[in-house]
């Protein structure tokens, strides 16, 4: 015993549950004080009665299956009896005598499956310690696991090497002469609906709060409503009676009305007309929808399943199909070609009738009746409404007179031309502009003969015909034939009764009616002219220059 180390033995299982348990929240109470403590309902738990541990916070769970358990030694030393190992009494222990293999056994209250172990106990050095798991029925035993010591204290978490079943727990040695001494044996079970290292987890959803006390694994399914191998995950609240395959999702029963998919996690579509299919979705969509989720039809389909196409419009509607037909085409499917006279292609959607009126030849509401060759546009009954360029007419029969210019249309009914080339006028355009006319733009004289821009000097009247009776008069008054302007050199005498143009003294080159001079010949100024000028005379009345 010279060199000892003391180690903590804990045996996890897999077993039956004991009577405890808990359930929604509320655990059956271990505590040393559960009736009798005066502290508040909430509050009262301050240690774990004997037999049990875990956490105080949900009143001490973990159940000690070692117990007072049945313990028997192949051997004891004076009052170290096998029994201490299973006393909760760290201070006390069993000891066997000093002999070859000691070995100490403790026989539980039922068949358990054993997954691994912790022990309180001494180790001689360089000794090899043996765990097996037996069942008490039987003969043999099967080794869990060994391990060697190596220092003077050390812990152990001993894992069998395999999940074993049995109700008895033996540990010895390889001694040939040595002692075994075990402080405390400790096995550990989780109370009904609890879990973990501590016995401080919940399996509130699993069936009868049954689930495996270390891994949380609910051992009879779930209750309704969940899933998931803890039953941690809340089954689609659409499934139908809120149940649910506890590893798919799946819902089994179906879904709740207006849902579909495995998990009845999709919607069924407003459009649909009836309930949706578990598995396909809608099959029966309203007109104008298609697919499981009844999604618009695209492209230049409409109608029920989308079945049909649009052709020869721009704006087709999934409900209706075409909106407006393109230019050239009618009818309720736009599948009619309007007629090929219809002016620019545009005939009535229902009626087929040409909207905006025939080419030039057709008439009728659809044009189909060709006018005469002459014709650009008739009525039903063959009579032209319109001639082609160049002719005129009832019948549009006649040519346009060859001196039309422009267009070279002239009037349906008078054959008066329509416009004139620059220079003529008259009805036929035949009369020549008169020459006395200014130039003007684009011609000298309107339809009428009229000078569009005036007459040249000496002339005047609406067409510049009549000449000026005044000699030397530039611009003749047209009512009374008086000159109103005379020509350069010349002034206006108003002191006859007939006004002439008298010719300016010989020092003047312009003057006024007053023989005031407005420009005199060169070297003289004055009002009359009547002063020489000086050399380099500047005069502000005169202005005049040498």
């Amino acid at each position: 015993m010279k060199y000892l180390g003391i180690y903590i033995l804990v045996i996890l299982v897999s077993v039956e549950f004991v009577s405890t348990q808990c359930t929604d929240g509320t655990c059956d109470c271990h505590c040393t004080c559960c009736r009798f403590c005066t502290y508040p309902r909430d509050s009262y738990c301050e240690f774990c009665q004997a037999g049990w541990g875990g956490t105080i916070n949900n009143r001490c769970q973990r159940k000690k299956l070692t117990y007072k358990a049945t313990a028997t030694s192949s051997s004891t030393s004076g009052i170290n009896f096998a029994r201490n190992a299973v006393d909760e009494d760290p201070k006390t222990y069993a000891l066997t005598k000093s002999e070859k293999n000691p070995l100490l056994t403790i026989t539980l209250s039922n068949i358990f499956t054993i997954r691994w172990i912790y022990l309180i106990l001494q180790e001689d050095s360089y000794t090899t310690f043996f765990v097996f798991i037996k069942n008490s029925t039987l003969t043999d035993a099967t080794l869990c696991n060994f391990f060697y010591a190596t220092r003077i204290k050390n812990t152990r978490n001993i894992i069998c090497t395999e999940t074993l079943t049995g109700d008895q727990i033996v540990i010895t040695t390889n001694s040939t002469l040595g002692r075994l001494v075990v402080f405390e044996t400790q096995v550990y079970e989780c109370a009904q609906g609890t879990y973990g290292d501590l016995c401080d987890r919940e399996c509130r959803n699993c069936v009868d709060n049954r689930c495996h006390g270390y891994t949380g694994v609910c051992e009879r399914g779930c209750k309704i409503g969940w899933q998931g191998e803890n039953c941690d995950i809340l089954c689609n609240l659409n499934c139908k009676n809120s149940k649910c395959d506890r590893y798919t999702g799946f819902c089994t029963e179906g879904c709740k009305p207006d849902w579909y998919g495995e998990t009845c996690d999709k919607q069924c579509p407003s459009q649909c007309e009836t309930s949706c299919d578990r598995s396909l979705g809608c099959t029966n969509c309203q007109i104008g929808y298609n697919g499981p989720n009844c999604n618009p039809c695209d492209g230049n389909t409409y109608g029920k399943n989308c079945s049909l196409t649009c052709q020869n419009c721009d704006d087709c509607n999934n409900v209706n199909g075409c909106g407006v037909c393109r230019n050239g085409f009618h009818g309720d499917l736009c599948n009619l070609v309007c007629p090929k006279q219809c002016r620019n292609y545009i005939c009535s959607r229902q009626s087929g009738d040409c909207v905006d009126g025939c080419k030039d030849g057709y008439a009728g509401i659809k044009c189909e009746t060709r006018c005469e060759d002459s014709c650009a546009t008739c009525s039903p009954n063959d009579l032209c409404i319109s001639c082609l360029n160049g002719r005129f007419g009832t019948n549009c029969e006649y040519r346009c007179p060859g001196t039309c210019g422009g267009s070279k249309t002239c009037d349906k009914n008078s054959g008066v031309c329509s416009e004139c080339n620059p220079g003529t006028f008259g009805p036929n355009c035949t009369q020549q502009c008169s020459n006395k006319c200014l130039p003007g733009i684009p011609s000298v004289c309107d339809r009428n003969g009229t000078c569009t821009s005036g007459c040249v000097d000496g002339w005047f009247g609406p067409q510049c015909d009549t000449q000026c009776p005044i000699e030397n008069c530039k611009k003749c008054n047209s009512s009374d034939f008086s000159c109103e302007i005379c020509n350069i050199g010349y002034y206006l005498d108003n002191v006859r009764e007939i006004r002439k143009c008298v010719k300016c003294p010989s020092r003047y080159v312009s003057c006024n009616s007053d023989l005031r001079c407005t420009e005199c010949i060169p070297q003289f100024t004055g009002y009359q002219c009547e002063n020489e000028c000086t050399i380099n005379c500047v005069d502000d009345l005169f202005k005049c220059e040498y």
